[in-house]
């Protein structure tokens, strides 16, 4: 997340690293009442959840993951799991 510029092979990795992140702070604020957090949060993975979505219906993108080195399918598959 320190590059100027999305890469393809990245956006995915940081779409889900966010997602991560909400669900996290979800858990983190279960028992508080601060409502307005919690529902910042659902929100932000609602809308997280539709752009990785229209991310994985483009061909190339899922291509850039696959033939990045650092991921091939294994990303898939360990993403898969972790849902």
């Amino acid at each position: 997340m320190e590059d100027d510029f999305a890469e393809l092979h990245n956006i995915l990795v940081e779409l889900d690293f966010l997602r991560a992140t909400f669900i996290n702070v979800l858990q983190k604020y279960q028992a508080n009442p601060h409502l307005h957090i919690r529902r910042a949060a659902a929100e932000g993975i609602v809308v997280l959840d539709k752009y990785r979505e229209l991310y994985k219906a483009l061909t190339v993108c899922v291509a850039a993951v696959v033939l990045h080195p650092a991921y091939k399918w294994e990303y898939f598959e360990v993403a898969v799991d972790n849902l």
